[in-house]
């Protein structure tokens, strides 16, 4: 194949992603790999695909197309289980995360915090600023998670007679989620596991 019918052909593929196609059909490939092409397309949780299969000479014949449409959606199957794998890995790997160290600092009234996380195999630092030192210990927190959750609560409340941090969360409009932890003698490691919990609550 060319450079030319390369292109014009990875240009065809990109159109048919977001065309509105069954979930298996054929389409017109003229001068690329054929008079026509079959696709189909797979979805899982976390992933979609699209599989396209077509020789330049002949037509693929009913045995051949089904064969391959078989072998299609056997490997659609396997990508989709992996992205759906690698997402409850994820979500397993934020909710073992813990706060490893918390620096605050405060200067005219505002606190500056510095937050290490440690996350699977490596640690993240965050930083947050706020009037509160716990806010801003939740701030560099979620910061070291995804800088896109917002901050809605962060403060150190008695509760059935203990002490304890309460975070709020939230992600976009729709998804809120809460997180707490028992003060102790440090409130604000308390706070920096609180905001964790609250992440790993939000829906992925």
């Amino acid at each position: 194949m060319e450079a030319n019918e390369a292109f014009h052909l990875f240009a065809n593929l990109r159109d048919l992603l977001t065309a509105d196609l069954p979930e298996e059909g054929d389409v017109e490939m003229a001068g690329l790999i054929g008079c026509r092409a079959v696709t189909l397309r797979t979805e899982g949780s976390r992933s979609k695909g699209l599989w396209v299969l077509g020789r330049r000479a002949d037509t693929m014949a009913e045995h051949e197309q089904a064969r391959s449409m078989a072998l299609a959606r056997a490997l659609g199957a396997v990508c989709h289980a992996v992205e759906a794998a690698s997402g409850v890995a994820d979500a397993i790997a934020e909710a073992m995360a813990e706060p490893l160290r918390v620096l605050v600092t405060t200067s005219g009234g505002q606190a500056e915090a510095e937050v290490a996380v440690g996350l699977a195999a490596e640690v993240r630092t965050g930083h947050g600023r706020d009037e509160s030192p716990l806010a801003a210990v939740a701030r560099a927190t979620i910061d070291t998670v995804d800088p896109a959750i917002e901050l809605v609560h962060a403060a150190d409340d008695e509760l059935g007679g203990e002490r304890a941090v309460l975070v709020v969360v939230r992600r976009g409009e729709d998804h809120t989620a809460i997180g707490a932890a028992l003060s102790g003698t440090d409130p604000l490691r308390a706070t920096a596991a609180a905001a964790l919990q609250a992440a790993a609550n939000l829906p992925r």
